[in-house]
């Protein structure tokens, strides 16, 4: 009879494919003209996606939190602990973002300052001017920061932060996806405008 690890590691084979699959599918989706118009709703203010994403950020803060926590009781806080302890505060603040940190649930009063100086005028950092649309930028430098991780980062030194081999489709597909939107962004190229284009970032539909 295989154990339960072996069991996990032989469909570990399988569902660490599903973000690729995803990203394929939506960019697919998106360039349908009559799929697209049942995708978007999806995708605006509080919708599904930003409530998954902020439920998602913040389980992944709270584990990273706990790996920290056992990174430390094995060699004591260094390097790998802090790195563990900034990335988790990296990925709450991620989670805070999406729901305007309480706004979107709290319907709080935005302050002055970020009505003058935010394109949503709402309390996020990533939509002040200057930074609004620029979230592909930070999602291909994290992509690209992951593989680099992914292979250099093999010694037992690293051993506590080295990014899994099962963790490349994933960041294959963070790549790929702001890439394209980079790229879109910055040459408008062809009738895709129409189709995918800008959606994979907030600058041309976040308050739809």
């Amino acid at each position: 009879m295989r154990s339960q690890n072996s069991f996990r590691t032989e469909w570990a084979k399988y569902w660490v494919h599903i973000p690729s699959v995803l990203t394929i599918l939506f960019v697919l989706a998106m360039l349908s003209d009559s799929l697209r118009p049942h995708i978007l709703p999806w995708m605006r203010e509080n919708g599904p996606v930003e409530l998954a994403t902020f439920g998602l950020a913040l389980i992944a803060g709270c584990l990273g939190f706990g790996a920290a926590r056992r990174q430390a009781k094995l060699s004591g806080f260094h390097f790998n602990a802090f790195f563990l302890c900034l990335f988790a505060s990296g990925i709450l603040v991620v989670a805070m973002e999406e729901i305007a940190w309480g706004q979107s649930f709290l319907n709080y009063s935005t302050p002055d300052y970020f009505v003058q100086n935010n394109a949503q005028q709402e309390i996020t950092l990533h939509n002040l001017y200057g930074m609004h649309g620029a979230s592909d930028y930070l999602y291909l430098i994290f992509g690209l920061a992951g593989m680099f991780g992914l292979w250099g980062f093999r010694g037992e030194a690293w051993k506590g932060i080295a990014v899994r081999p099962y963790m490349l489709s994933i960041l294959l597909a963070i790549s790929l996806g702001s890439t394209f939107s980079v790229a879109q962004g910055l040459w408008q190229f062809g009738s895709v405008e129409s189709g995918l284009g800008r959606k994979l970032a907030e600058r041309c539909w976040s308050c739809g």
